[in-house]
């Protein structure tokens, strides 16, 4: 006995058996929804071709984007100038920090590159500690009391 491909050999004859009774169904008005069982041939090519397809998305997404869009480069950029604004001047590295995470969130959101987001939520909590370390920026924005009681 011949025991090779008996798995394929048994999915072949239910297809065959599955799409004959579904012929006879079709062709006596039957209502039932019917669908033509692929053969085991036709499910090895489309599982090449969905194969190839995520290799190529795969390979696009790592190669094809690069970091400008990802939002990678501006969250550093956002955190490097947030962290100057709580070590400097705040007044001028602070807001270039929250202009520049703004970008670099909308463009790792737009991507869907979680790196990204995750680097400018980064900058974004480093621009709050620099808002809040920051007693001009806090009066400019009606904070003052905050920061002196």
């Amino acid at each position: 006995m011949d025991f090779k491909n008996a798995e394929a050999q048994e999915y072949e004859a239910y297809r065959q058996r599955y799409n004959h009774l579904s012929r006879i169904a079709q062709i006596k008005n039957c209502k039932l929804k019917t669908v033509d069982l692929p053969s085991i041939q036709q499910m090895r090519e489309k599982h090449e071709k969905q194969q190839i397809r995520r290799e190529r998305r795969i390979m696009s997404n790592k190669f094809d984007r690069g970091n400008a869009q990802t939002g990678v480069v501006p969250g550093i950029v956002a955190c490097v100038l947030a962290v100057l604004g709580i070590f400097t001047i705040g007044t001028a590295f602070v807001p270039l920090a929250a202009i520049v995470a703004l970008v670099g969130t909308i463009i790792a959101a737009k991507n869907v590159h979680w790196g990204g987001i995750g680097v400018n939520v980064l900058a974004w909590v480093l621009t709050v500690v620099g808002l809040f370390t920051s007693p001009v920026l806090l009066t400019i924005l009606g904070f003052g009391l905050v920061s002196t009681g």
